[in-house]
């Protein structure tokens, strides 16, 4: 259990606290999410544990997931069928820094949080150091 509070007041109090220790975006920062934000495009992060940290508007809007898909693996994205040819290929990149996928496009399918698999294109980054990876992916409907 956290720190019992005598008011709101208080609570409040150490609450600005705590956000004013957060790092603050710059101007540059705030300018990049903002435009990541308003593409049309699904623009997703996952690291090197293939945890999901960052999902755009458009992401939700093609798979239907909201914010509380971070955190989860990026399995929940693909396909029963496309998972083990998906771990396989992320655990070699990682031993070796090869990826058959990265720096190209490539049509693939994706999976809905309904369940309906639809047909995508896929372009693959990574940045980072080893050990700090992230992985970028910009995705949209195949039509």
């Amino acid at each position: 259990m956290g720190k019992k509070y005598e008011d709101e007041h208080e609570a409040l109090t150490e609450l600005r606290k705590l956000v004013q220790r957060l790092p603050q975006e710059t101007p540059a920062e705030v300018r990049l999410r903002t435009i990541v934000e308003a593409m049309l495009y699904a623009v997703i992060c996952a690291n090197e544990k293939g945890k999901i940290t960052f999902w755009n508007s458009g992401a939700e809007h093609l798979f239907g997931w909201g914010q509380e898909i971070l955190g989860q693996p990026i399995e929940t994205i693909i396909p029963e069928h496309l998972r083990e040819m998906h771990r396989k290929g992320f655990e070699h990149y990682l031993s070796t820094g090869e990826g058959a996928l990265m720096g190209r496009t490539t049509k693939s399918v994706g999976l809905h949080k309904s369940g309906l698999l639809f047909a995508i294109e896929i372009a693959l980054s990574a940045t980072g150091p080893s050990g700090l990876r992230e992985f970028v992916t910009l995705i949209k409907r195949d039509e």
